[in-house]
């Protein structure tokens, strides 16, 4: 009989998950210096872990180019429109919807598996890193929890998938 994932996601999930992410950090490190040389590899981590938030205008672009053709004026799938999103995080409706960009972006349910176009892993985390950054420095402390929330939801969701694979079980994980 499989073992139920013994996971404490609560406590542990953020040394967890800082240490996958410097073993994978390491491991790609390890094998891009076998084959780019030691400098490129070097080059290649840094820029990775490291991309920038874009600021509000990077973010618009993003949106226009992975959102805008299914949630543009003309288009509102899920009654969805984006086109017009704006960066005032003070207005209760502008939250609401980056906090549904964020969700969306967080889980990896949009851009869909059938769209044409993906962002990149970098470019994703820079556009989330940016929207929780301004919904918790924005006064409404509300929003702040709900993206703490959705942090480690994420975080549950990716440590308790990685148990599962492992321990022989199937079923769906708690979090």
């Amino acid at each position: 009989m499989a073992r139920p994932c013994s996971l404490d996601c609560h406590g542990d999930s953020r040394i967890l998950f800082c240490f996958f992410s410097i073993v994978l950090i390491v491991l790609i490190s390890l094998l891009l210096v076998k084959r780019v040389g030691r400098w490129s590899a070097l080059f290649v981590v840094l820029a990775v872990g490291a991309l920038p938030a874009a600021g509000f205008d990077g973010v618009a672009g993003f949106i226009e180019s992975y959102c805008v053709q299914c949630h543009g004026g003309n288009k509102e799938q899920g009654g969805v429109t984006l086109h017009d999103l704006g960066s005032n995080f003070e207005e209760e409706e502008t939250v609401d919807r980056w906090l549904e960009v964020l969700s969306q972006l967080t889980t990896g349910d949009m851009p869909p598996r059938d769209a044409t176009t993906f962002p990149s892993g970098p470019l994703r985390r820079s556009v989330i890193q940016w929207i929780e950054t301004n919904l918790e420095s924005s006064d409404r402390a509300e929003s702040s929890s709900r993206v703490n929330g959705l942090r480690n939801f994420g975080l549950k969701a990716a440590l308790c998938a990685v148990c599962s694979m492992f321990s022989g079980s199937v079923g769906e994980c708690k979090y």
